[in-house]
């Protein structure tokens, strides 16, 4: 799906294109509103287009782990 190049596991990674730009802002406004209640969690949502065979909490934890750090993040 990636390549080679891994991109930053952004706070919301639209690879399958699933979203629209509004559908995008009502998503991160979401995120905001939960991020203030609770300040220690992350959210990273992700939108890609699988086969059936994928196994999605292997690719979850692969995604989590093979994705390179956004600026400023550390591990």
């Amino acid at each position: 799906m990636f390549g080679d190049d891994l991109p930053p596991l952004l706070p919301l990674l639209d690879v399958a294109e699933v979203w629209d730009e509004k559908d995008k802002r009502k998503i991160m406004a979401a995120v905001a509103r939960f991020n203030r209640r609770f300040p220690q969690v992350r959210w990273r949502i992700c939108g890609a287009a699988l086969g059936g065979q994928v196994s999605l909490p292997l690719f979850g934890f692969w995604l989590v782990n093979a994705c390179p750090l956004m600026e400023g993040e550390t591990e």
